[in-house]
């Protein structure tokens, strides 16, 4: 994706009421996460009762913290 399409996506997520909070480029360890998180919420879909397990677990320790996710990562 270059600059100029990268700009178009970003003016319509905000025409359509979305809010940028912070852009940055996802480290490695980042991706991990998320693909991580997806593949549990993939098989939790599929009955794993591990990866239900694994994603309560998860909202679990979200709710314990002090500031959301999204807050965490506005600057």
């Amino acid at each position: 994706m270059n600059k100029a399409e990268t700009d178009a996506a970003i003016a319509a997520f905000i025409a359509g009421g979305g809010e940028v909070t912070r852009l940055r480029y996802a480290d490695k360890k980042t991706v991990a996460k998320a693909n991580r998180r997806a593949y549990h919420r993939d098989a939790a879909i599929n009955g794993s009762q591990k990866s239900l397990l694994f994603l309560e677990k998860e909202k679990k320790r979200e709710s314990q913290m002090i500031f959301s996710r999204i807050e965490r990562e506005k600057v």
